[in-house]
């Protein structure tokens, strides 16, 4: 069953955590990305806000395309 306030808490929470580190911390813009990924996906994974399956595959997604349009 798919979670609506849970996913967006996620979301939120990723957003947060990676501005965190790039804005305050002065981490890369990569590293700070891959922070918001992981904590995206650890919170929807402990939650089960989507199906695991689903949780699974949720980094293959951003990932290059983030990584493409940086370069």
């Amino acid at each position: 069953m798919i979670k609506p306030k849970i996913i967006a808490g996620g979301l939120i929470a990723s957003v947060l955590a990676g501005s965190f580190c790039l804005n305050v911390l002065g981490w890369e813009y990569q590293t700070s990305l891959m922070l918001g990924i992981t904590v995206l996906v650890a919170t929807y994974w402990i939650t089960e806000a989507l199906p695991i399956p689903v949780t699974s595959l949720l980094p293959f997604f951003p990932s290059p395309c983030f990584w493409h349009c940086q370069s």
